[in-house]
């Protein structure tokens, strides 16, 4: 079978690089060539290609999308290869209008000799039902004599998601006719399609009233935090808070990747965490920035306007943060260091058990519990009790100094939060009479300030007495 075709140049033999006719006059290069073989037309070119050099493809991954609103579904987004050595692609990610990007060179031109490169496609991620029918197959490599296309489609509200790798390289004449790449001249590009359909932004419940959110503390950090959820929600907590809806389906959004958020600084300190600024990010998953005040920060604040969008409507909001932390002794600790004493007594013929129980709560208050009888206690350890404000911002520490374990509660020798009610129980049900008791440290404090801690001892007991 012919493999090549040399020519006598200077009495050398020569590989032929490239065929040429004259066609109504003009000199034009052969585009394909073909010979029989045992009686099957086949297909070969003077010269088969040793590099990549002509291919342009770049190894960079390329994004594209399109979007339609309902009336304008589906929504099909697509690259396509042109027979001349070209591509478009869709690059409409606002539904400002159908843009398509190109056409852009995949092969240096001028072209000449299409019929030796091929192209494959291969799934990376995604739904294959999402494939569009103009699509061509996956995991064959195809000649480039044709145009080629990869297309999703996304036929009602929603989105489709399709990411596949794509492949370029010059033929290997030593196989036909089976296409298969000549060695080192594959070049290797992922392609990332979107395609969205939404509803033009009916969704949308952001609104434009300001948001002034403020946190102050004495020894501790202060921090705000703004946070949008995929429920459909946004806070921004401080020692005031605020909260609102940026869906109106929420909190249960059927699309939340439709829509974004853009948080743009208009003046002052960056939020101390967070993703990007001035950015539009997806609602899918919690986009949420801290405005932090540490040791030595002082105040920080920042001014910003938080953009909803859905790529057709969007709502802004003007958000202030403002954190700032002072050094010194918070007087709001008022749990003292008078020791105390939690005594349950299950008297004789008492069916029920002894039971001692301490309590650190939310309410800002320690209250010793007692059951069936015996002697309880009750005492602040906030100035706000029973109404504190921010039991978040204080922790406690019990460790037990001798004598019996407690029965029941969270982790002793730790920091815990008083956001949260924390419990422990010391219980005796023996048919003797019995006595357990310990003697527990119970500590309370602002979150890291060592300043503000204050100890107290509490003997915790619990007597059972049956008469046998």
């Amino acid at each position: 079978m012919t493999r090549r075709i040399t020519v006598s140049h200077d009495g050398i033999a020569k590989d032929a690089q490239r065929y040429l006719v004259a066609h109504d006059g003009i000199v034009k290069p052969i585009v394909r060539a073909l010979v029989c073989v045992g009686g099957v037309v086949k297909q070969y070119w003077p010269q088969a290609l040793t590099s990549d050099a002509s291919i342009t493809w770049p190894i960079q991954f390329l994004e594209t999308n399109n979007y339609e609103i309902l009336a304008g579904a589906p929504s099909i987004c697509r690259i396509d290869f042109i027979a001349a050595g070209t591509y478009t692609y869709s690059d409409d990610p606002d539904d400002t209008s159908d843009v398509t990007t190109g056409p852009i060179e995949w092969l240096d031109s001028p072209v000449t000799a299409i019929e030796q490169y091929i192209i494959k496609f291969e799934k990376s991620s995604g739904d294959n039902a999402d494939i569009d029918v103009s699509s061509d197959v996956l995991d064959t490599w195809l000649d480039m004599f044709s145009a080629r296309a990869f297309a999703i489609t996304q036929p009602t509200q929603g989105n489709a998601h399709y990411r596949v790798v794509s492949y370029i390289a010059a033929v290997d004449p030593a196989q036909l006719p089976t296409l298969a790449p000549l060695a080192g001249t594959e070049h290797r590009r992922k392609i990332w399609l979107t395609a969205y359909v939404t509803d033009s932004g009916n969704d949308i419940a952001w609104n434009t009233a300001a948001w002034n959110i403020a946190e102050a503390k004495i020894g501790a950090d202060a921090d705000c935090i703004l946070t949008f959820n995929p429920n459909g929600t946004a806070t921004a907590i401080g020692d005031n808070s605020e909260a609102a809806n940026w869906h109106n389906d929420a909190p249960s959004p059927a699309s939340p990747g439709l829509f974004n958020v853009t948080l743009n600084k208009i003046s002052g300190d960056d939020p101390t965490s967070g993703p990007a600024l001035a950015t539009p990010l997806t609602l899918d998953v919690v986009r949420e920035w801290i405005m932090l005040s540490g040791v030595g920060d002082g105040v920080k604040t920042g001014t910003f306007d938080a953009i909803v969008d859905d790529g057709v409507d969007s709502v802004t909001r003007r958000i202030v943060l403002t954190s700032e932390r002072t050094e010194g002794v918070p007087d709001d600790v008022v749990w003292t260091d008078t020791d105390q004493l939690v005594a349950a007594f299950s008297p004789l013929f008492n069916s029920g058990d002894a039971v001692a129980t301490l309590t650190m709560n939310t309410l800002g208050r320690g209250i010793g519990t007692v059951s069936p009888l015996g002697t309880p206690f009750t005492e602040d350890w906030h100035s706000g009790a029973p109404t504190a404000s921010n039991p978040e911002d204080y922790e406690c520490f019990v460790t037990k100094v001798s004598g019996d374990d407690l029965d029941t509660g969270p982790p002793l020798d730790t920091w815990l939060s008083l956001s949260s009610n924390r419990v422990w129980t010391m219980v005796t049900d023996e048919t003797l009479v019995l006595i357990r008791q310990g003697w527990f440290d119970v500590t309370v404090r602002v979150i890291g300030n060592a300043l503000s801690a204050v100890t107290k001892r509490i003997r915790i007991q619990a007597t059972s007495e049956t008469g046998e």
